[in-house]
This record gives C-alpha cells, sequence and structure tokens, in this order.
C-alpha cells in the first residue's frame, strides 16, 4: 500500500512467501481495501484501509499493509481509526490500528490515543 511501484515476479514471490508464514495468513478479513471518508478540518479525506481484522470481543484491528521498510506516519493510522469508528458508529478505543511490515513480519502498533478528531483537523488548518 505504501509502495507504488511495479513489483517484480521475484519480489512478489517473496512477499506472498514472507505473508503465508506471517501472523495475518489464517485470518480471515473482515474486508479488504475498505474504503473510509470523513471531514477533518474542513477537508474531506477519501482513503482505503487495507485490512480490516474484527476480533473475538467485537473490536476492530486495522491493518496497514508496508511492502518496504521506510517508517510511516502514525496520522495516518489515527485517520483510519477515528474515519472507522465514526462510520461504524463505535467507540474509537473498540478500534485499535497497525503497521504490518510484510517482507520483516513485523507489527507496528504506534499509540494513537492521544490523535483526536480534533487534533488531526489541527494539522491542516496550521
Amino acid at each position: 500500500s505504501d509502495d507504488d511501484f511495479v513489483v517484480a515476479d521475484d519480489k512478489l514471490k517473496e512477499l506472498q512467501d514472507a505473508f503465508e508464514t506471517g501472523p495475518y495468513a489464517d485470518r480471515q478479513p473482515y474486508a479488504i481495501e475498505a474504503p473510509i471518508q470523513i471531514v477533518l478540518g474542513g477537508r474531506v479525506i477519501v482513503g482505503r484501509i487495507d485490512a480490516v481484522y474484527q476480533d473475538d470481543d467485537g473490536t476492530f484491528d486495522l491493518i496497514d499493509w508496508k511492502t518496504g521498510t521506510k517508517p510511516a506516519d502514525r496520522e495516518q493510522l489515527a485517520v483510519y481509526r477515528i474515519a472507522w469508528a465514526k462510520m461504524h458508529g463505535i467507540d474509537p478505543d473498540r478500534v485499535t490500528v497497525g503497521f504490518y511490515y510484510v517482507l520483516d513480519q513485523r507489527l507496528d502498533r504506534p499509540d494513537v490515543s492521544d490523535l483526536t478528531a480534533e487534533s488531526i483537523a489541527q494539522l491542516f488548518t496550521d
């Protein structure tokens, strides 16, 4: 999702193999490429969440796949979390988020609990 480039066959195979041995290989997603739309700071934010999983306790886990190693911004995940919660009428505390670096099989869950709709909106108005 973060790397907009054509993947060579050998790289694609490496990504597939890494995914198939990772923690998400056997999980059934609730949604894939889930569309989001929210107005923040007077701007319409439109995007897609790579994968959404619903846990047994009813919480949602939003995952953004990363095919490279470039660090990602937690604000992206905060927007996903806020938008998903609003669109589904649930408390944002019932939504977890993370970046999954496929090749490294590494899950990064930055703390986004301090990022509210208001604080994100400020990023667009400052």
